[in-house]
This record gives C-alpha cells, sequence and structure tokens, in this order.
C-alpha cells in the first residue's frame, strides 16, 4: 500500500479569508499565501504534514480551467509521483 509524503487538497471558496480563518481555528498554521501582500487569492495551511490549499474560485478558473460551480469541481487533490512512494 502507498505511503503519501506530502499530501495537499485544494478547495475552492468564494470567502477565502473566512476559509482560512475557520482551518487557523482547527489548528492549522497558514504556510504561505499568494500573492505575498495585498488581497490574497490562494493561501496554504499546514497541519501534522497535511497541506491544504484554499484559493478563490476565480483563481481556480484563471490559473487552472476549472469551474467550481460545476458538479464535482469544487476541490482538487494532489498525489504527484513525487508525492507517492510506495509502502
Amino acid at each position: 500500500m502507498p505511503t503519501f509524503r506530502s499530501p495537499i487538497i485544494n478547495l475552492y471558496s468564494r470567502d477565502l479569508s473566512r476559509a482560512a480563518a475557520f482551518y487557523s481555528e482547527l489548528g492549522f498554521v497558514e504556510a504561505f499565501r499568494i500573492p505575498a501582500s495585498g488581497e490574497p487569492v490562494h493561501i496554504e495551511l499546514t497541519l501534522d504534514g497535511f497541506t491544504l490549499g484554499i484559493a478563490t474560485i476565480e483563481a481556480a478558473k484563471e490559473h487552472h480551467s476549472l469551474d467550481p460551480g460545476e458538479k464535482g469541481a469544487g476541490s482538487k487533490s494532489s498525489f504527484g509521483p513525487t508525492t507517492l512512494m510506495p509502502h
């Protein structure tokens, strides 16, 4: 069974600041944001080796060609070859 070395899940939100605040209350710590100053379009938070990325719906459309309004398009899991290791 594979072991995930650096799992990350990306969520898309209409209210990025509010979503980040919610996960911060659960113990997640902000790792970085884009842009570094000003109104963010993407924030990554970490907790116990797990990374949660939260981006605006506009960023999902512009940078990832996703439409979070579509059924099943509200999140994206990233499990590339660098994050998956055989057990």
